[in-house]
């Protein structure tokens, strides 16, 4: 995404996001591998992945949900919706950069 290393991006947002080490966090979205790896290396002690559109197999409360990669404002919707649903009351939303909304027909960029 964007460029920066997936390991220092998810450095930027646990300081955006005040989240401690040992955060319980749900990324949302396409192609997020590399991105709940290095959550793992962090330390987060709950990482889980979620695609918009498709049902999760659990509820659990999450202290971040990281909207990264989405194809259009359906995705983006259903993809809030999970996070409000996640984070509750105390927890934060980060929606990604520019590739959260990608023009329509426009491929995944190469990671």
């Amino acid at each position: 995404m964007s460029g920066i290393p997936s390991e220092d991006l998810v450095d930027q947002v646990m300081a955006v996001a005040h989240l401690q080490p040992a955060a319980s966090v749900v990324v949302i979205g396409h192609h997020t591998l590399p991105l709940l790896l290095a959550l793992m290396r962090r330390g987060c002690t709950c990482v889980r992945s979620l695609r918009p559109g498709v049902a999760s197999p659990d509820g659990e409360a999450a202290d971040l949900a990281w909207i990264v990669d989405v194809a259009n404002e359906n995705e983006l919707y259903e993809a809030l919706q999970a996070a409000r649903r996640r984070t509750g009351t105390s927890g934060r939303v980060i929606i990604a950069d520019r590739l959260v909304l990608r023009p329509a027909g426009t491929l995944h960029p190469v990671r």
